[in-house]
Formats: C-alpha cells, sequence, structure tokens
C-alpha cells in the first residue's frame, strides 16, 4: 500500500490501483492479482461488513467464483483469516441493530416496522457468522461422576 500523506494527523494509505479487469479481458485470469494483497483487501472489507459479492464488483477484484477457488486451495492461515474476518462481519451486524433502535427512538419519521425487518435481518445475519456472540443456541455443561454397581441376575430355580 502506498502512503498518499497525512490527513488531520493521520496517514492515509491508499490501495494499489490495478487497472480495470473489464478493460483488459482478464476477469477470470487469476495470474493477473496479487493474491495476497487481494485477500487483505477483501478479509479488511469483509469485516467491515461487506459481503464478498459486493466486494467482488469492484473492477480492481477478481469474481466470487476466483475468491473461494483460492479460498478452498489456501493454507489454513488464510482459512483462520478467512473465518475471523466473517466473525467480524458479524459483529459488525449485530452493533448495526443498536445503531438502528436509536434511529427509531430518535426519529419520529423513521418507519419502525422497517426498521424491525432490518434488524430481524441482521440479527439473522450476526447469529450465523457470529454463533458464539450473538447466537441462539444455549449449551449446558454437565459435570460430575457415575457409578452403577452391576449385579448378575440369575435365573430363579425351582425347587
Amino acid at each position: 500500500m502506498a502512503v498518499n500523506g497525512d490527513v488531520d494527523g493521520a496517514v492515509v494509505q491508499s490501495q494499489p490501483q490495478l487497472p480495470a479487469r473489464s478493460k483488459l479481458g482478464l476477469k477470470n485470469n487469476e495470474s493477473f492479482f496479487d493474491v495476497d494483497a487481494v485477500w487483505l483487501e477483501a478479509t479488511q472489507r469483509l469485516a467491515d461488513g461487506e459481503s464478498m459479492r459486493s466486494i467482488c464488483e469492484d473492477d480492481h477484484m477478481p469474481t466470487t467464483t476466483t475468491m473461494y477457488r483460492w479460498l478452498a486451495k489456501a493454507s489454513d492461515d488464510v482459512r483462520d483469516q478467512y473465518a475471523h474476518a466473517m466473525e467480524l462481519r458479524g459483529q459488525n451486524f449485530g452493533e448495526k441493530v443498536s445503531d438502528i433502535a436509536k434511529m427509531v427512538m430518535e426519529s419520529p419519521d423513521l418507519d419502525p416496522n422497517r426498521a424491525r425487518v432490518a434488524g430481524d435481518l441482521l440479527k439473522w445475519s450476526a447469529a450465523r457468522l457470529a454463533p458464539k456472540r450473538y447466537g441462539d443456541r444455549i449449551e449446558a455443561h454437565i459435570s460430575g461422576e457415575l457409578t452403577a454397581t452391576l449385579v448378575p441376575i440369575m435365573p430363579k430355580s425351582k425347587g
């Protein structure tokens, strides 16, 4: 990434600009892309709440098929980074629910039913992407000892 300068004391970094894939006819040419840079950008954007589909719509990104093909062939570290990004995406969705609730309370013009539907969809997505934090599943851990006594069963004798 190139450092573009300083904005109010913060260093701004820009993504390297690649030629638009549609102009070069390289939409599916995997050798065109710097895989590490693409995955870094993709995981950052996933963590910010974007979908892989919307990320791959950008001209400088490969197709979703290519991204998932790379993921299937990727190392365990890359898969872990992807899983972590998806979990952060779920947390992002969970936090948006409270933002929607705040907007409904502060704005009388906002339709509460539309906000409810949006909140429900975000909660559902958050529960799937970050189940440890937002999931509905309840776990019960039971511990202790079990003692069993075996008693031989003998047929009754007639007599």
